[in-house]
């Protein structure tokens, strides 16, 4: 648990209490990042970077605005979406009409390996927003809180992704 005398400190610059920060959210950090990557080397060189970012920035975190942990969840999906884009990983889709949720689709896959296959493929805004929604199971107002983005934008992203997985899926299971 990050109590205020924590963040204080690591807000202060103290070395310990960034130490216990970095225990007390890596694994939430980490695995949000390894959904978003599916690339155990990038994983561990994004969540590197992502503390050393917070590190850097510690100065420009608002308790008033969020909680910690929060804040340090929206510079982990803002800095993996960055280096998604960056290395161009990712191919765009045009927009289909919802088919069904991903949540029944993933339920009706079976293989972990086949979603892990097809959600490398999804937009990383929509896989970001799929994730938080749907695996996580995060309130709209929350996700539109940590990305800085509109409910509506949230919804349409999800609604996308959605339909993004399930156009990808029907691809893959026709061959």
């Amino acid at each position: 648990m990050i109590t205020k005398e924590i963040t204080d400190s690591f807000v202060s610059g103290d070395l310990k209490a960034f130490e216990m920060v970095y225990k007390g959210t890596f694994k939430t950090i980490y695995q949000l990042v390894y959904r978003m990557t599916s690339n155990r080397q990038d994983t561990e060189d994004l969540t590197h970077d992502i503390y050393v970012r917070a590190y850097e920035k510690r100065s420009l975190y608002r308790k008033e605005k969020a909680g910690l942990t929060t804040w340090l969840y929206r510079i982990a999906v803002n800095f993996t979406l960055n280096a998604l884009r960056s290395r161009k990983r990712w191919a765009k889709e045009s927009f289909i009409d919802n088919m069904g949720a991903a949540e029944a689709l993933i339920e009706n896959l079976g293989d972990s390996e086949l979603m892990e296959e097809l959600l490398k493929l999804l937009n990383p805004d929509f896989k970001a927003c799929l994730i938080m929604r749907e695996v996580e199971e995060r309130p709209y107002g929350e996700i539109a809180d940590m990305l800085k983005i509109s409910i509506g934008t949230v919804r349409s992203r999800i609604n996308r992704g959605r339909s993004q997985l399930k156009k990808l899926f029907k691809a893959r299971t026709r061959r």
